[in-house]
């Protein structure tokens, strides 16, 4: 039975969410030993511009086991309701001190963290501020630490309460009021949603197939699994050698893979979609064709022929295992 937690104190509505109109900045990372930066750690969008989701597209520059790597993100917040959150509707009392903390999470490895953004938003500081008011997160992790995929979320909570009391309001520093928006998702290595993969229980059928979605749009609609997907059958007797440990990572996975990427580029490129693959002024960031067209451009999958599409798609996952592609 499911249970919903009651608070004695006000957190963010939907409504107060909304009302901040919290606008991400892209993010900016780089990567280096120790105190020297090495180079500019290059972020692409992995879907479209409310997702905040990217994929590190300079894999074969950034080891994360050799460089330490620095993330940066700025968010905007309309001023005027910010300083609504200390009035009476609001989640705190107008002489207390508000702070954005951001909790990290390497889903990899477990490895979890919270480090405060710095800043003291004050009724009295907002009131010398512009109609927008910028909040910049900045974490840096040292290497060997990122795998898989690292999650990054803003959260508003109390850092110092007033001399003030009022029966709703948050009272204790440190009380957490809610999340200020969705969180910013970068993919490290193989864990990135290059490769929509799903599972399923289904008895008496095949170990994997292929499942599209109607009316597809490649140039628009976006690479996940609600329009194209890798099922898996884990009620097939040879489900378990698909993995080892926890992950995806054994010959006959590679193999489920590259078959599948093989169906995957003949349907779009050869099959069904071969005009509009070409048209790449439409493609819209995170569609199913600006998937494609990257892993194409990035690992020379050549699509001209069948047999030439077999062989590049099975080179890609032979010598590129681990090194940016999701598996």
């Amino acid at each position: 039975m499911s249970r919903k937690v009651f608070h004695n104190y006000k957190t963010l509505t939907e409504n107060q969410k909304i009302s901040l109109n919290c606008q991400y900045c892209s993010p900016e990372g780089s990567f280096g030993i120790h105190s020297e930066t090495v180079g500019p750690l290059q972020l692409k969008a992995a879907g479209d511009s409310q997702t905040n989701e990217y994929i590190i597209d300079n894999v074969d520059s950034w080891d994360p086991g050799q460089y330490d790597c620095c993330i940066s993100q700025k968010l905007l917040f309309d001023t005027s309701a910010l300083q609504g959150l200390f009035q009476n509707d609001g989640v705190t009392t107008k002489d207390s001190t508000l702070g954005i903390a951001a909790l990290w999470q390497i889903d990899k490895t477990g490895i979890r963290g919270c480090i405060d953004s710095g800043c003291a938003i004050s009724l009295q500081t907002l009131r010398q501020c512009d109609r927008t008011t910028g909040v910049t997160y900045t974490q840096k992790f040292p290497a060997g630490l990122l795998a898989g995929t690292l999650q990054i979320h803003f959260i508003l909570y109390l850092k110092e309460p007033g001399l003030r009391t009022a029966y709703g309001k948050a009272s204790l520093a440190g009380t957490l009021l809610g999340e200020l928006m969705n969180p910013l998702i970068i993919h490290i290595d193989g864990d990135a949603p290059a490769f929509p993969v799903v599972t399923v229980s289904s008895p008496g059928r095949e170990l994997w197939w292929l499942e599209f979605g109607t009316d597809i749009d490649p140039r628009s609609d976006s690479f996940t699994e609600d329009f194209v997907a890798i099922v898996l059958n884990e009620a097939h007797a040879d489900y378990g050698r698909l993995k080892n440990g926890e992950q995806y990572d054994t010959p006959l996975f590679r193999e489920v893979l590259a078959s599948a990427l093989e169906e995957i580029f003949r349907y779009f490129y050869l099959d069904q979609f071969s005009n509009e693959m070409t048209m790449e002024e439409d493609f819209q960031e995170g569609s199913i064709s600006m998937a494609l067209k990257y892993m194409k451009d990035c690992f020379a999958i050549d699509t001209d022929t069948v047999e030439n599409l077999h062989k590049s798609v099975r080179s890609m996952i032979r010598n590129s295992t681990g090194k940016g592609v999701a598996l």
